[in-house]
């Protein structure tokens, strides 16, 4: 009872979510700021005396994964909807 009662008190938020697309996008946005900043940490690493190329596939492989993995979903989900 009492779990029903809280979620009809939140279901003017989460349709706002859903139809705002809030959590897509913030997902997309937050991969990109971590590409982002994995490129930037690289190419300052870049500058040191011996950078490792096996660092940079550990730094840079991971969130650009994730970025494509973010992309991909979110343009599956808009072809959907859309």
């Amino acid at each position: 009872m009492m779990g029903h009662r809280i979620n009809a008190a939140f279901e003017p938020f989460w349709f706002f979510l859903q139809q705002g697309m809030i959590i897509r996008r913030a997902i997309l946005f937050i991969a990109i700021w971590m590409t982002l900043d994995s490129y930037n940490w690289a190419k300052m690493y870049a500058m040191t005396d011996a950078p490792d190329p096996l660092i940079y596939a550990a730094v840079l492989g991971v969130p650009s994964a994730l970025l494509v993995a973010a992309i991909k979903f979110y343009n599956e989900v808009r072809s959907i909807e859309g």
